[in-house]
């Protein structure tokens, strides 16, 4: 017993729940969480831990403090950190709620879910990562790669073997592929751990040539946005890596040949020919039905000037691309909707649905399962929910990670996990779902720590 109450023991214990949590996350994303124990999922035991770990009183002074790190997050960030979550009882306050159902927990999970940060800087001090588990990390993509596309013929990509399949369905309350913003995360953590976990920055550059030339066809054919952000996260990491790549010319030439044929095999396996047009997504036909550009195509005389698809109209800016102009019309529904109740200072709060989502004249925002609740927009999620007060607090730990980080490092390499997550989650459902930020933050977290150092690479 008291082997067990062992810190080491116990900080080993965790390390490896988490551990194992993390790669069956990356694996089977939505599925996992949504696996049951003893009645309750997956997902509710890790938001749940995270709530309780947030309200500890002087829990994240701990975690950052009590190591053995040159590099401590400040008592600023973490003072930042504890008025966030102080907006939630503030929220409750302002708009009489009291906490009484476990809605108000899921719907503020965007809250507690930023205490991973301070759990993965705790655990890259007590846990030495040896190159073996970078290559493990990048067989792990490979898997992911594999079970999202050899399972059957298209367009029946992303199913699961039969005995995973049946698993669970019976275990977990949805049965879903891993969708684009989780594997587009994925593929940037797994670069990321292996540039800290392999020492070989040739290693690393074909690595990372290798992993987003095989991914992005099956991004492409999930989302297209998600192909955009991959793109774009791939632009960063070869600006970081310059100086690699211009040491290396011949290695870098020989990698361009190699990925391209990565590419084009990766495109025919998954579409069965070099044609992205076979690319559908379920969420974006239901959107462009219900889009508010089918208004206008009734009127014959409508033909505004557009700017990389975008116009204004009567004083509302839609897009010509019926996907993003689905998340324009709601974003501008909300916030004319708070302006008009007066709820710009405090936002609607955690107690149900946001208005913006239940509107009669709108069905199509329900989704086609008629469950869809969310703007698919993170920040206008944190100003709807919390406000003005939360959205600028939000904002400025962001900012505010983003520069302890610089302070420590010397460098802005953060930036090539922040900006492509954060633009990815401000066109969909990523940060409240839980696989998603559980995924990213602590990420961070273990990245700002991270022994290696990115200015020479």
């Amino acid at each position: 017993m008291n082997n067990f109450l062992n810190k080491s023991t116990f900080v080993g214990i965790v390390h490896k729940l988490i551990f194992f949590s993390t790669v069956l996350l990356i694996l089977f994303s939505r599925s996992f969480v949504g696996v049951y124990i003893f009645g309750i999922r997956v997902g509710e035991l890790i938001i749940a831990a995270a709530l309780l770990l947030s309200l500890l009183p002087f829990l994240t002074k701990y975690i950052t403090k009590a190591t053995t790190s040159k590099y401590v997050i400040s008592d600023k960030l973490n003072f930042i950190h504890k008025i966030i979550i102080g907006t939630f009882f503030l929220s409750l306050i302002l708009n009489t709620e009291l906490p009484f159902n476990q809605y108000f927990f899921k719907s503020s999970s965007i809250l507690w879910v930023i205490i991973f940060v301070n759990i993965g800087y705790y655990l890259s001090n007590v846990t030495n990562f040896s190159e073996k588990s970078g290559y493990f990390a990048v067989a792990l993509l490979v898997t992911l790669y594999f079970l999202s596309t050899s399972l059957g013929e298209f367009p029946y990509i992303g199913d699961y073997p039969e005995l995973i399949d049946r698993f669970f369905n019976k275990y977990s309350d949805k049965v879903e592929p891993v969708k684009a913003s989780n594997l587009l995360l994925t593929l940037i953590v797994i670069n990321l751990f292996s540039s800290v976990s392999i020492k070989s920055n040739k290693a690393n550059l074909i690595i990372l040539f290798c992993t987003v030339s095989l991914i992005l066809p099956l991004l492409a054919f999930n989302s297209r946005g998600s192909v955009l952000f991959g793109i774009l996260y791939f632009l960063l990491e070869i600006f970081y890596r310059r100086k690699t790549i211009y040491k290396n010319r011949l290695l870098t030439f020989c990698l361009l040949i190699i990925s391209s044929l990565i590419f084009i095999s990766s495109t025919l396996w998954i579409f069965n020919e070099f044609n992205f047009s076979k690319a559908q997504n379920v969420e974006e036909i239901v959107e462009s039905i219900n889009s508010s550009e089918e208004k206008f195509s009734q009127k014959k005389n409508f033909s505004p000037d557009t700017f990389l698809t975008f116009y204004i109209y009567e004083g509302r800016i839609y897009s010509r691309d019926a996907t993003v102009n689905w998340r324009f019309d709601i974003w501008q529904d909300n916030f004319e909707d708070q302006f008009n109740k007066n709820k710009i200072i405090q936002g609607y709060g955690y107690s149900s649905r946001l208005p913006v989502m239940n509107d009669p004249e709108e069905p199509g925002r329900y989704g086609e399962d008629g469950l869809n609740e969310h703007v698919h927009n993170y920040f206008v999620t944190v100003f709807a929910r919390g406000g003005i007060i939360l959205f600028i607090v939000t904002i400025s730990y962001w900012f505010y990670l983003i520069n302890e980080y610089r302070r420590v490092h010397k460098n802005n390499y953060i930036l090539v996990l922040i900006i492509p997550a954060l633009l990815n989650a401000s066109f969909d459902v990523a940060m409240e779902s839980v696989q998603f930020p559980y995924l990213l933050l602590l990420s961070i977290g273990y990245l700002f720590n991270a022994k290696q150092e990115f200015q020479n690479i």
